[in-house]
């Protein structure tokens, strides 16, 4: 489990929101590379757990290669 320390000097999870057009592992490779200098291989969705009405949820998934 990665986590980011933002400027605040709280601490959470990586991530951000899709942008127009862009798949969830796009997203994720984005998200990685913008907040953590991370580049990540091929990655998978494990599982996703909506948070509220909104549009809002958190995707839980697997990469086995990074740099």
């Amino acid at each position: 489990m990665l986590l980011v320390k933002h400027n605040d000097n709280s601490w959470g999870l990586p991530g951000g929101l899709l942008e127009p057009g862009e798949s969830v592992e796009e997203s994720i490779r984005r998200e990685f590379l913008e907040e953590l200098e991370i580049n990540i291989g091929k990655c998978s969705i494990i599982t996703f757990f909506p948070v509220s009405a909104f549009i809002k949820s958190y995707e839980l998934f697997l990469t086995t290669s990074f740099s």
